[in-house]
């Protein structure tokens, strides 16, 4: 008879002169699994003296005939108490499983309750499929008598088909399986359903029971999860997510920030998730199914900084100062600026070629541009009547401390005279050179040109007179005539006298 049945049995058979008997029972001699010819004979022999012979054997025939029936008929008793606690604990959506070994793997075991006699002496274990190698996984005593909170989780990992173990070496000692076949009777002491919600999550029911009442599958109620490694890479930042999932779980890899600025000009920049990941959102992948180890890889991108500035400074905002990608190539134009001529472009301070706008930057690293602008001044050049320059009058533009060289031309007739700068006489000498640091007005003064002076000190005076007409010309002849005359008569009479 197996451990149940001795223990029922000492009830019955009591102390006394029928010790004999329990001790023959107990003697293994009587089983509830083979029937064996010296059942009788063994335990007769034992039972000599024995004022109770009758009544034992007729205890013993009637132990013969229970163990064929449940040889016969194995008692499986309703999971109706182990459906309560699942359902206390939340598993409400579970269907019955015909699992009884599992595959080699890391697990992750949680003990959620246990309503058992053996609080003390319970033991789980797990053993190699085939063998009677047995290593401890929980003993019942680290939980509680009822609902065990928080649930107690363990983890272990084991490289071959295993089954689940529940053992007592108190009295009376028992072992049983997830192997029904490996049970007393084939007795079912486990009860293995599935949790639809997480497939691959099995939830366990041990009896502990040594004896044939009603199985309730409570006194150890437990779950069993194959789990898998989710591992989490990045370059940069720090990533999470990453550990160990229930197998069928979904997982998520994350990161704290999607730009990790370097302080230099450089920068990372999150773009996506790979290898076993997917989506584009730093903070949360897309849902990892955790079917297997799997890894899940942040990529970013590298940026460089562009600085764009002017020369003198703050003079104009150019566009294009920002963050832009690894050899990405950027095109700065240097607008006009009133009162300012552009001059070049320099990057990095290294000057370009003069008067290059626009200009390309390569953005292999962290750069700085700077447009060049020199300050001008407007020189107007006038001229009073007779006469020009070169340049010729009119209002031009040139660099701060340009110097303009001008040369008065004066027409027929006329003489340049002198140069007025800004109001002011500065001389005659032709060309003049004017020193462009403000704003200047240059005339040329010309004159009418003079008749040369006659030698020897005489001066005449010179006019303009109309051509004359032929009787104008006699009459000064007449009136010399007359005078000499007059003369040569005066002369006469006074010889006379």
């Amino acid at each position: 008879m197996d451990v149940g049945g001795r223990h029922r049995f000492q009830r019955f058979l009591g102390n006394g002169p029928c010790r004999i008997a329990q001790l023959a029972l107990e003697d293994n001699s009587i089983s509830l699994i083979c029937m064996e010819v010296t059942l009788f004979t063994g335990w007769r022999e034992r039972a000599l003296g024995c004022r109770y012979m009758r009544t034992i054997l007729v205890l013993c025939v009637l132990a013969l005939f229970l163990s064929m029936y449940l040889y016969v008929f194995p008692v499986h008793a309703a999971d109706s108490s182990l459906t309560e606690i699942l359902n206390t604990l939340g598993y409400t959506n579970v269907a019955s499983s015909t699992v009884e070994t599992f595959p080699p793997g890391r697990y992750n075991i949680t003990l959620y309750a246990e309503f058992t006699e053996y609080l003390n002496s319970n033991v789980l274990s797990i053993y190699q499929v085939g063998t009677n190698n047995f290593a401890t996984i929980l003993l019942a005593s680290e939980g509680v008598n009822g609902y065990v909170s928080p649930p107690l989780t363990k983890t272990f990992e084991v490289d071959y088909q295993f089954g689940l173990s529940l053992s007592r070496s108190d009295d009376p000692p028992f072992r049983y399986f997830t192997e029904t076949s490996r049970n007393p009777s084939w007795i079912k002491y486990v009860m293995i359903d599935v949790n639809l919600n997480v497939p691959s999550m099995f939830l366990i029911g041990f009896e502990d029971r040594t004896y044939f009442e009603d199985m309730t599958y409570d006194d150890m109620v437990l779950s069993l999860q194959l789990q898998y490694y989710l591992k989490v890479i990045s370059s940069y930042d720090t990533p999470s997510g990453g550990g160990w999932y229930g197998n069928g779980t979904n997982a998520f890899a994350s990161l704290t920030t999607g730009t990790v600025d370097h302080g230099n000009g450089t920068r990372r920049v999150f773009t996506q998730w790979s290898g076993d990941s997917s989506g584009t959102d730093f903070s949360k992948s897309n849902p990892i199914l955790m079917n297997q180890n799997k890894t899940a890889i942040a990529n970013w991108k590298t940026q460089y900084y562009l600085t764009v500035g002017t020369v003198p400074s703050g003079l104009a905002v150019i566009p294009g100062q920002d963050w832009y990608d690894e050899n990405q190539k950027v095109t700065l134009t240097a607008p006009v600026v009133s009162g300012y001529n552009f001059a070049y472009w320099d990057v990095d301070g290294v000057p370009q070629t003069t008067g290059l706008n626009p200009l390309t930057v390569n953005m292999n690293g962290p750069h700085s541009a700077t447009a060049h602008y020199t300050k001008t001044f407007t020189l107007t050049i006038i001229t009073t009547s007779g006469g020009s320059t070169t340049p010729p009058p009119g209002a031009y533009t040139f660099n701060v401390n340009a110097t303009v060289q001008v040369t008065a031309v004066a027409n027929a007739k006329y003489l340049f005279d002198h140069w007025e700068l800004d109001g002011a006489k500065v001389g005659s000498a032709n060309p003049y050179t004017v020193l462009m640091n403000s704003d200047h007005t240059l005339n040329a003064t010309f004159v009418i040109s003079s008749p040369p002076q006659p030698v020897g000190g005489y001066s005449y005076s010179v006019r303009a007179v109309e051509s004359p007409k032929p009787l104008t010309l006699f009459l000064p002849f007449v009136a010399i005539s007359v005078l000499v005359i007059t003369a040569i008569s005066r002369r006469r009479k006074r010889s006379k006298k």
